[in-house]
């Protein structure tokens, strides 16, 4: 398993580079021999990985063998390889998808991320291959859940596989914005009234994620929808004391969609809505109260 965050952040800044290069180059027009691209994979550069199995997709079906047999070789950059050339060859690899989801158990995660990638990059998968895509949901490594449950959407409709997969994912608790993001989307699109994921929409707003992916107004809108919004109102009263602003503002926003739940939060609204130096946490207090006490009129 991947030591994080450092790791994590390290692969995230080689995996980009390394993508802004090749994308710089038609792999097509590679001339290197089939062997040497295969060769190539287990290079030491990423960039030249990466470039070796793009050029390998582009190849398509009448390399599958080759890239197979390398899937399975001793050298994990290969076998890393192989995964991200047979997504990189998309539909052409269905034949691939049986191999791939054996890889879903390598022992290296990176491995077990490139194949979870290239499974969703495939198109939908049998059951049985989604099932295992969906196993690595609860992977103990964040890399390999964010890669799995972003390929799901694109491997199957089943809500029956989606939906627990979706909830496992959320439910880990250094899961952060990128593999929630990707799970609260399959919950979204797949589950508003699924009463299970009530435990797992509660645990994602006790570690909310900061930024543009947060998830945390769709989780709550959901719980409302299930009925919960109760449970969920003291959870984000405190945030308003977040050093964030952005954080406060988010916070107001989700008491007011909670309504007459939230009434025991007006207190710290009106501190809000009195003494915050940011003008515009100041109003979304404001108004959170307005609607929270005129949702309590009409009960």
């Amino acid at each position: 398993m991947m030591k994080r965050p450092i790791a994590a952040a390290l692969a995230c800044v080689l995996v980009t580079v390394s993508a802004g290069r090749a994308a710089k180059e038609d792999p097509a027009k590679d001339k290197r021999t089939t062997g040497e691209l295969i060769g190539a994979l287990g290079g030491e550069l990423p960039y030249e990985r990466l470039r070796a199995s793009k050029a390998l997709g582009a190849r398509g079906p009448k390399v599958l063998p080759a890239v197979l047999k390398a899937l399975k070789a001793k050298d994990w950059k290969v076998r890393r390889g192989a995964a991200d050339a047979l997504g990189a060859m998309g539909a052409d690899a269905k034949a691939a998808v049986p191999d791939l989801a054996k890889a879903l158990k390598d022992k290296d995660a990176w491995v077990r991320a490139g194949a979870a990638a290239a499974l969703g990059r495939v198109g939908p998968l049998p059951a049985e291959s989604a099932k295992a895509l969906a196993g690595l949901a609860a992977d103990p490594d964040s890399w390999v859940r964010e890669e799995a449950v972003n390929s799901l959407r694109s491997a199957t409709k089943d809500k029956a596989i989606l939906l627990p997969a979706a909830i496992a994912a959320v439910k880990v608790r250094d899961s952060g914005w990128g593999v929630r993001r990707h799970a609260m989307s399959i919950l979204w699109q797949h589950g508003r009234a699924h009463k299970p994921a009530a435990p797992a929409l509660i645990e994602m707003l006790k570690h909310p994620s900061e930024g543009m992916w947060d998830s945390s107004g769709r989780a709550v809108e959901m719980l409302v929808g299930l009925g919960e919004g109760a449970k969920a109102a003291p959870i984000v009263a405190k945030w308003l004391t977040s050093k964030n602003r952005g954080m406060t503002r988010r916070a107001a926003g989700c008491l007011a969609t909670i309504g007459a739940a939230a009434a025991s939060a007006i207190p710290a609204l009106k501190a809000v809505a009195e003494t915050d130096k940011d003008k515009g946490n100041r109003e979304a207090a404001k108004k959170a109260i307005e609607q929270i006490e005129a949702a309590g009129k009409k009960k």
